[in-house]
């Protein structure tokens, strides 16, 4: 079984993208930019200028992390064009993935911040609560997520059961290969806890799916694998902008 479409091609896009990430003594070239500004400067001169090109210096916070999950769905959507339809539902899924902490704490009881209206895809988030009639989440695609029938169920654990409903059912054995592996790297990552900084477990996560992606090179799984590590890169380039726009709204000079 191969990804369908023209495996060449899928094969010289992703490899093209994997091999085009930054190293490690590029990531750290990059954090010697104590500013947002020189970060940024610096930032769109690499590779990662794709993430960073609607971004400046003067923005705030949630502008910034606003951004990042537009281009992350951008991102999402041009890797599924890649494939074969059917395998495009899960794989569109995954643009949902940055949504989940905001949306798991509205549906607990938690108050929309005033930024949520200025993004259209969680715009409707405003207006919802566990005592709406309004289903607000029709407006944007989330309804398996915000299934609150039971509200002990993780929000991961509703998020990973639609991304199974959405697998193609003639390809379950990549789906058990996948969730296996995902299962074994997610529950290093927590019994690491806060024993071990958050960069080292993102770097550990990175590099089990680096070896699902080297192994299943000529499967669906490595568009999957992917996205995961490309989410990873995005992750330490989202903490170190807003450190430092952090910085700068605190700062006695105010923004850099």
């Amino acid at each position: 079984m191969h990804i369908g479409h023209d495996i060449a091609f899928i094969q010289s896009r992703v490899q093209a993208r994997h091999g085009a990430r930054l190293s490690e003594s590029d990531w750290l070239s990059l954090r010697n930019n104590r500013s947002l500004r020189l970060y940024l400067d610096s930032v769109n001169l690499t590779e990662l200028k794709s993430w960073t090109q609607k971004l400046h210096a003067n923005m705030k916070p949630h502008t910034i992390e606003r951004l990042l999950r537009a281009a992350w769905r951008d991102y999402i959507l041009e890797v599924s064009n890649w494939s074969a339809p059917k395998w495009r539902p899960a794989i569109q899924w995954m643009s949902h993935l940055p949504d989940l902490p905001i949306i798991d704490h509205i549906l607990h009881g938690g108050v929309a911040p005033k930024w949520l209206r200025r993004d259209p895809n969680l715009a409707g988030m405003t207006f919802l609560n566990r005592n709406s009639d309004e289903d607000a989440s029709a407006k944007f695609n989330m309804a398996p997520i915000m299934d609150m029938s039971d509200p002990d169920i993780l929000i991961r654990r509703r998020w990973s059961k639609e991304f199974e409903n959405l697998w193609p059912a003639d390809e379950q054995d990549y789906l058990t290969v996948l969730e296996k592996s995902l299962d074994q790297l997610f529950k290093r990552f927590e019994l690491a806890g806060a024993e071990i900084k958050l960069e080292d477990r993102l770097m550990d996560l990175n590099h089990g799916l680096a070896r699902l992606f080297r192994r299943y090179a000529l499967s669906p799984l490595v568009l999957f694998a992917h996205l995961g590590i490309v989410a990873i890169d995005l992750l330490r380039l989202r903490g170190d902008l807003l450190q430092r726009c952090l910085f700068a709204e605190n700062s006695a000079g105010g923004p850099l």
